[in-house]
């Protein structure tokens, strides 16, 4: 019986302004560019870094602003989640920088969508990681069998699936919608 949904954040409630970034410079995200981002999710580096390393590796001044440009909250999923937490425990699952995760949250009155938050860079650990998972079951007082994971990322979702959590890969509201149903949520 599910007890619990888990959602990632970025791509699935709002726009993952980095690779959105990242695909409109034709920047792959790999090698630097990775590590910067891998840095950041784990909290070694703040965003003040992040961004300088940014600007290095492009040889021009990067800004937030520039990051987050066109970067908004999919509505019909936050629809989603609220509903959800009537009947279930909920959680937010990231691999974010703390303080930017905690701004954006406040500023678009996400929090109370969730009975847990768990960001990577506050637990020091990130997604796909087995431990992150197991963290976010264990605030959630549920088993693996008791959650479904949701992110957009295939690999995030393959590595909850192996811990028998149920995994949705995110597309769309709507596919969210159809793939709950087809789980027996409601």
């Amino acid at each position: 019986m599910i007890k619990a949904i888990i959602f990632d954040f970025f791509d699935v409630f709002r726009t993952d302004a980095y690779k959105a970034w990242l695909k409109t410079n034709d920047i792959p995200h790999e090698g630097s560019y990775l590590a910067a981002s891998h840095e950041q999710d784990m909290g070694t580096i703040t965003t003040a870094e992040f961004l300088q390393r940014l600007s290095q590796l492009s040889g021009r001044d990067i800004t937030r602003e520039e990051l987050d440009a066109g970067a908004k909250v999919d509505l019909q999923v936050v629809e989603i989640a609220k509903a959800l937490k009537k009947r279930y425990r909920t959680a937010l699952l990231s691999n974010a920088p703390s303080a930017f995760i905690r701004e954006l949250l406040a500023e678009h009155k996400l929090t109370r969508h969730f009975d847990e938050i768990i960001i990577s860079s506050e637990v020091g650990m990130v997604k796909p990681s087995a431990e992150i998972f197991e963290h976010t079951l264990a605030k959630l007082g549920v088993t693996a069998s008791e959650a479904i994971f949701i992110d957009d990322n295939e690999h995030h979702v393959q590595a909850a699936k192996k811990l028998g959590i149920q995994g949705i890969q995110f597309v769309s509201a709507s596919q969210l919608q159809e793939s709950l149903a087809e789980l027996g949520v409601k």
